[in-house]
């Protein structure tokens, strides 16, 4: 019963990786282009803070993007041969490949839990430039001088 128990944890909480992950996949989406949207079409100088937010923002949300991906084609490859060994267990429980497949899983795992963390610091990083770009961006229409 324990066991059962911990498999049905362990499912949800990949689930809900899957769906933070994809979530913030798409919101770093999102922000890079909205962030391209707030610089000036006729070509103006937008100023050094905000062109280093800009440059910022777009460097987080793009390298969290590619952690995404990266994540979910690692989850991919993983369940693939996580599902081999599953396979083989049933078959030949005694096989001595199966040893070899599991410490690569174990070792795709640990990638997946590296990349599933630098791409939600990346996203912050990301969300918190953003926000302060888009408010010096805004800062003028936020805030008017007075006078």
């Amino acid at each position: 019963m324990a066991q059962e128990s911990f498999r049905h944890w362990q499912s949800r909480a990949i689930d809900q990786k899957s769906t933070a992950s994809s979530l913030m996949l798409g919101l770093s989406g999102a922000a890079l282009g909205f962030s391209v949207n707030l610089l000036p079409v006729d070509g103006e100088y937008v100023g050094v803070a905000a062109s280093v937010l800009f440059h910022v923002n777009a460097a987080a949300h793009l390298l969290s993007i590619g952690c995404g991906v990266a994540f979910s084609l690692n989850r991919v490859r993983d369940f693939d041969l996580t599902s081999q060994i599953a396979r083989k267990r049933e078959t030949s429980p005694k096989q001595p490949s199966l040893g070899v497949m599991r410490e690569k899983v174990r070792r795709w795992g640990r990638i997946t839990k590296r990349l599933f963390f630098w791409q939600g610091v990346l996203f912050v990083s990301g969300a918190l430039a953003f926000a302060v770009f888009a408010g010096v961006r805004y800062a003028t229409v936020l805030y008017p001088a007075s006078g």
